[in-house]
């Protein structure tokens, strides 16, 4: 069955691009996205109907989460190439802005108990929630968004709705955060952050977390504008196509339904609107 899943997504996909793509006046972006992220949702709900079995408390979640904290803060070595001086401003940076968005009153599961840690000596431009309130920051991140800390706002308070909205406490997830935890050595960073990236979220509860991140920036009085800068940053671009014909529709369709992170023109695309939204006063 999973082998011919795909064929059978790539026929339905083509025969709906080319209902898409009959007498197309101008240019436009045709694209399966809505009738894909109704499924995905679908899914979503049947997921989390399935994670009620294995309910977490806020105390449970925090529990998780604060032994993949030990761990990871045993695994760092405390010198940095970069310097303590370097070390000491990141850290700064990371926690004034967290915090300031973790005492905001959008923030209910851990209100004011998020914890936020600069990743130090490792590559990458990146961040990361784990269970609890803890969240991950990669150094080169850190110095990208030095000069726009509303942006690095968004980026934190992102993190922040995947916990926030239950995503870490999934009853599934969590099952696997347990036995994952038990298989990790305790004396390897990289093992830790390799569990840690092991846990992708879907596409709608990544976009369900911009969300998040927006209301964080408005409930602190931080330009919400802040979040299409962020992607500037993280050098996730702008769309630049429209769709040419059926098969490239399907092909998009396919890869779309087998991704975990929205395409970045979607997410442009879904907090334009949104920010349009609030503008117009809804």
């Amino acid at each position: 069955m999973k082998r011919i899943l795909p064929l059978v997504l790539v026929s339905a996909f083509a025969g709906v691009a080319l209902l898409l793509t009959r007498h197309r006046d101008s240019p436009s972006r045709e694209s399966l996205l809505p009738a894909l992220r109704a499924v995905q949702q679908h899914e979503k709900q049947v997921e989390r109907a399935a994670g009620r079995v294995l309910l977490l408390t806020p105390e449970e979640e925090r529990r998780i989460g604060a032994e993949f904290d030990g761990r990871m803060s045993r695994t760092l070595a405390p010198g940095t190439p970069r310097g303590e001086a370097a070390r000491r401003a990141d850290e700064g940076l990371v926690n004034e802005v967290g915090r300031s968005l973790a005492r905001a009153a959008v923030v209910e599961r851990f209100p004011g108990r998020y914890e936020f840690r600069v990743i130090h000596g490792r590559p990458g431009n990146n961040a990361f929630a784990a269970p609890g309130g803890y969240v991950y920051v990669l150094p080169d991140l850190v110095r990208r968004f030095r000069r726009a800390p509303a942006a690095l706002a968004f980026v934190l308070g992102h993190e922040i709705g995947h916990v926030e909205l239950s995503h870490c406490a999934d009853g599934a997830r969590a099952k696997e955060w347990l036995a994952k935890l038990g298989l990790a050595p305790v004396g390897d960073a990289a093992a830790l952050l390799r569990t840690l990236a092991q846990f992708h979220f879907s596409e709608v509860q990544e976009m369900e977390a911009d969300e998040f991140a927006l209301l964080l920036l408005r409930a602190t009085r931080q330009d919400p504008f802040a979040a299409l800068q962020a992607l500037d940053l993280l050098d996730l671009p702008p769309d630049q196509e429209t769709k040419r014909d059926p098969g490239e529709i399907a092909w998009e369709g396919l890869s779309d339904y087998l991704r975990t992170h929205p395409r970045s023109w979607e997410r442009r695309n879904r907090i334009r609107r949104r920010l349009e939204s609030w503008s117009r006063g809804r």
